[in-house]
This record gives structure tokens, sequence and C-alpha cells, in this order.
């Protein structure tokens, strides 16, 4: 069974999301109530303040991947939990 993402937002568009992370990076993200799971870890690197994954995933076990960039904002000490965002790398719809 595959689901649909949702018609809201384009390639390119950025939304807040949550991020469950393993040792090696995200492991499964939730976006407008959907859960992608990462398939392939493609990138890291680091600025200052944030860190950005870039990511093969999909909405479900068997949906069609496509490439994300998932950033954390970095909070400041004891300023409360890191704000992540994603955005869709790939051209289409999100």
């Amino acid at each position: 069974m595959t689901q649909e993402l949702p018609d809201s937002g384009t390639a390119g568009d950025e939304g807040y999301c949550e991020v469950l992370q393993g040792a090696e990076g995200p492991v499964y993200f939730l976006h407008q109530g959907l859960l992608f799971i990462v398939h392939d870890l493609l990138g890291r690197w680091a600025e200052i303040g944030e860190v950005h994954w870039l990511v093969s995933a999909s909405v479900g076990r068997f949906g069609e991947p496509a490439v994300y960039r998932l950033r954390c904002v970095l909070p400041e000490p004891d300023n409360g939990p890191a704000a992540w965002t994603v955005r869709r790398a790939a051209p289409g719809q999100f």
C-alpha cells in the first residue's frame, strides 16, 4: 500500500518536521502528518549553528523515494530542543 503526498508544497518549500535520529543520522521524519522512512544518507554538512542532511526517503515503507534536505537548527545551550525543517530537493510536489 502506498500513500500519496499532500498537494500542498512544492520542491524547494521548507516546512517543520520531527526527526528520529539513530547513531548514523536521521532514520524517520514526520512531516504534514506523514511518516517518511529514510533509505539512504547521501550527505551531511555543518554550518554555524546548523547541521544539514541530504537523504533519500519515502512516505511509508513502499512509497517512491525522493531526495530531501533535513536542516537542524541547533539551540543555544540550555535553550530547548533543536528545530528541524525539511525541503524536498527533487522536482515535483511534496
